[in-house]
């Protein structure tokens, strides 16, 4: 079910928490399947966000819900997070209201500005990550330890990718399965963890951060998940020179490459799960086929991340690319000229843009399987056969992936971009 703005029942239980009318809706197109909509009333902005109990995560721990605990248990704390005012179930789902935090969640082009903001994120991470999860209001039970919550983790995504799983994904559970033992973590408990970190999910009000939103995916867990979570949402941060120093120094608690490493496997793991759970439920709130894309990038960041995390050398896409164009008869020019032929015409409206894009991506999948669908997948059969010995299957994969197999990783790679070829992502220019 996708709601373009509230029903009149929610703008009604709205309007009586407040005490005034609704002077303008404004609707996010962000995030998953979760509608969201930004409310003025008065000299006020308010949040409104609906839990229709479906989407890619629909079953799961990581709901609204969830979202709510954080947000009360932190109320008050070191940590800014915007103010809960009411929540109410509707016939169309559990709809949660709170006050917007001012600013957004964007970050500047300068180089020099995103680094105070991001330094002041970095700080308030760190700070979440030293109150103690034991005495926070969650009603989630006890904190294990940092090994065991991410045990626990790993058991929930398992589950979640039981009924889709791409082969970069069973190849990740099955590393990330066997190397938790041997990670250098303490007896400590876990801490809570935002589980989503970085811009999109913080607001930034001029030169300082304002809230941490998005709560849904939190837990108890291991504090360098958050890093790999910021690393993963700022990729260009690293590529600047010196600021690694600054995030060791600025975060400000002993922090250990190893698990990061570890983490920007699990993250990208939870990311291609998520897109693959929202295209299977229908889309989400940016569309369907916007998602394609967007789960191949993920895969391809998977077997990025194992390699980095294994010390094998670099799998150079650029390379493995025009090898692939190269046997399947693909002309990079050909599919450049689709590319500028579709994505023309660009209207200015947001809503409207963001459907060009469905359609455009969708246009380019059918020219790419209409030319070369047939010879992708013979050319994808033939490697898994040279490279396997037999179809990819989960079960195979999982096992190579808990013993580092460097083949079925190289084949990965491979595939991951034969994949990502039969979905061009266009950008909105």
């Amino acid at each position: 079910m996708t709601l373009n703005s509230p029903t009149e029942e929610m703008r009604d239980w709205v309007e009586g928490l407040i005490g005034s009318p609704i002077a303008g809706i404004t609707r996010e197109f962000a995030g998953g399947s979760r509608p969201l909509w930004y409310l003025q009333i008065g000299d006020e902005s308010y949040v409104l966000r609906l839990d229709t109990g479906g989407g890619a995560l629909a079953g799961s721990i990581y709901d609204v819900k969830r979202e709510i605990d954080v947000y009360r248990a932190l109320a008050g704390s070191v940590v800014p997070v915007p103010r809960v005012v009411g929540t109410r179930q509707f016939t169309e789902g559990l709809v949660m209201l709170m006050t917007r935090a001012p600013g957004d969640s964007r970050l500047p082009r300068d180089t020099d500005g995103a680094l105070v903001l991001i330094d002041d994120l970095l700080r308030a991470i760190a700070d979440l990550h030293t109150l103690d999860a034991a005495h926070l209001d969650l009603g989630w039970g006890q904190p294990p330890s940092i090994q065991d919550s991410i045990r626990d983790e790993l058991a929930v995504w398992n589950e979640l990718a039981s009924d889709n799983p791409r082969s970069e994904c069973s190849y990740a559970l099955g590393w990330l399965g066997a190397h938790l033992d041997s990670l250098e973590v303490s007896n400590a408990p876990a801490v809570l963890v935002q589980g989503d970190t970085g811009p999109g999910n913080a607001v930034f009000d001029g030169s300082k951060l304002s809230a941490i939103v998005d709560w849904e995916l939190s837990h108890f867990g291991d504090p360098m998940e958050d890093l790999a979570w910021i690393d993963q949402r700022c990729q260009q941060w690293d590529s600047i020179a010196g600021t690694r120093a600054r995030r060791l120094t600025t975060y400000g608690i002993p922090v250990n490459e190893q698990r990061i490493a570890y983490h920007a496997v699990f993250v990208r793991l939870r990311c291609a799960v998520i897109t693959a759970r929202t295209i299977k439920s229908g889309g989400g709130a940016l569309g369907l086929a916007v998602y394609e894309p967007a789960q191949n990038r993920f895969n391809r960041e998977i077997v990025r991340t194992i390699a980095e995390a294994s010390g094998i050398k670099a799998l150079d896409p650029n390379r493995i690319t025009s090898q692939i164009a190269k046997e399947i008869g693909l002309d990079p020019a050909a599919l450049r000229a689709q590319v500028e032929s579709i994505m023309s015409n660009r209207p200015v409206d947001k809503a409207q843009r963001l459907t060009h894009r469905e359609n455009a991506i969708l246009q380019l999948h059918e020219w790419m399987e209409s030319n070369h669908g047939a010879a992708m997948r013979e050319h994808d059969a033939a490697d898994a056969m040279k490279t396997l010995g037999a179809p990819p299957n989960p079960e195979l994969l999982r096992a190579a992936g808990a013993r580092t197999d460097e083949g079925v990783l190289a084949y990965l790679a491979r595939s991951s971009i034969r994949t990502a070829l039969m979905w061009p992502e266009p950008t909105l220019g």
